[in-house]
């Protein structure tokens, strides 16, 4: 995920988002430390303060921990826990979403299926 600061979506918010994805692909393995809130600030070239509070939404989830004089870590479970977040909104509001866009485009269930199965296979 880019940062886009003209985007509607305050920064901080997009930084949580980074850590997220980050944490759900691997690139941020349970049990290792996340950058530092400085070299994040340094990276994005953002005030500390946002970098500060994109990780304390991220800590109040539950997915990462302060560990006093070591840094910020990614907690045991994060992985399982954002899959199930990420699972639930995915059925609950992008399948629909995606349903009615292939409704409007008067897209077949077996067009829409057979695609699907072709980009699992790739």
């Amino acid at each position: 995920m880019n940062l886009d600061f003209s985007d509607k979506m305050p920064i901080y918010f997009q930084i949580a988002d980074l850590i997220r994805h980050a944490i759900l692909s691997g690139d941020l393995p349970e049990g290792e430390s996340i950058p530092s809130v400085r070299k994040m600030a340094v990276d994005y070239n953002i005030n500390h303060q946002t970098i500060l509070k994109a990780t304390q939404i991220i800590i109040n989830e539950g997915l990462i921990e302060k560990k006093r004089g070591q840094g910020m870590f990614v907690k045991s479970g994060a992985v399982e826990k954002l899959q199930k977040k990420e699972t639930g909104s995915f059925l609950e509001k992008e399948i629909p979403d995606f349903i009615r866009r292939a409704k409007a485009l008067n897209m077949s269930q077996s067009e829409i299926i057979n695609k699907i199965k072709k980009q699992f296979e790739e």
